[in-house]
C-alpha cells in the first residue's frame, strides 16, 4: 500500500532547556507554548508505504512533516542562570531566544507496526471498512531555525527519537482506493543546536489527519 495525508496538529506545552557554557548560560523554561501552523506553507503532511503480513497485521515506513514554533513572548517560569546571573522566576523566553522554530519539518521517519480489523460482513465479497491501529518509532530529521543568545542557525540536523500511537478508519471508495481518517499522538525528544547553544525539548502532539490510501491487488 501507499498513502498520503494532510491534517492539523496541536502540541502540548513543553519544557525547553538552553545550555551554552560559552555564554555562562544553563536555563530551563517551563511549559513553553508552541504552535504548528499546519495549514500555512510549508503544509503539514505525511506519506506512508508498507504491506500487510497475513490478513490482520502489517508493517510500514512513514514520514510525518510536523512543524513547531515557540511562542517566545509568552511569560513562563524559568530557573538556572543566564550569562552568569542566577535566575528563578517568571520571564519571557525572548530574553535569550528571539526565535525557536522547527519549521521545515520536525520530520519523523517512523517504522510502524499495524493491526487491521475489517468491520461488517464479508458476504458480498467487496471491500470493507477497516479499523487500523499503528505504533511507530524512529528518528527525526529536524530543520532548526533559531536565534538564541545572539547566535543564529538554519540547518537540518538529527533531532532525536520519536514515537507514535495512532488509530483510524479506512473507507473503501473505488478499486483499492480508501479514504482515511485518523487520530495520532506523537512524542519526540529533540536535541537541537544554535551556535554553541544546545537546545533540548520534548514536544508531544495531537494530530487529526485525513487522506487517501491505495492497496495494490
Amino acid at each position: 500500500m501507499i498513502g498520503a495525508y494532510i491534517g492539523w496538529a496541536a502540541p502540548f506545552k513543553t519544557n525547553v532547556r538552553v545550555d551554552s557554557s560559552a555564554n555562562a548560560t544553563d536555563v530551563l523554561f517551563d511549559d513553553v507554548r508552541f504552535q504548528t501552523k499546519s495549514f500555512e506553507s510549508p503544509l503539514y503532511y505525511g506519506i506512508r508505504a508498507g504491506r500487510t503480513l497475513g490478513t490482520r497485521f502489517g508493517a510500514e515506513l512513514e514520514m510525518t512533516h510536523l512543524k513547531v514554533f515557540a511562542e517566545v513572548d509568552t511569560p513562563v517560569m524559568a530557573s538556572g542562570s543566564i550569562r552568569g546571573t542566577a535566575l528563578n522566576g517568571v520571564i519571557t523566553p525572548r530574553s535569550i531566544m528571539d526565535q525557536l522554530n522547527v519549521s521545515h519539518g520536525m520530520n519523523m521517519v517512523l517504522a510502524n507496526f499495524v493491526t487491521r480489523f475489517p468491520l461488517g460482513s464479508a458476504a458480498g465479497r467487496g471491500p470493507r471498512t477497516v479499523l487500523i491501529t499503528r505504533f511507530g518509532i524512529g528518528p527525526t530529521v529536524s530543520h532548526t531555525e533559531g536565534n538564541v543568545l545572539g547566535m543564529t542557525a538554519e540547518h537540518y540536523e538529527s533531532g532525536g527519537l520519536a514515537m507514535q500511537g495512532a488509530a483510524g478508519m479506512e473507507f473503501p471508495i473505488w478499486k483499492g482506493v480508501y479514504l482515511v481518517g485518523e487520530y495520532k499522538y506523537t512524542a519526540s525528544w529533540q536535541h537541537l543546536s544554535v551556535g554553541s547553544a544546545a537546545v533540548e525539548m520534548s514536544p508531544a502532539t495531537h494530530h487529526l489527519v485525513s487522506g487517501i490510501t491505495y492497496h495494490f491487488p
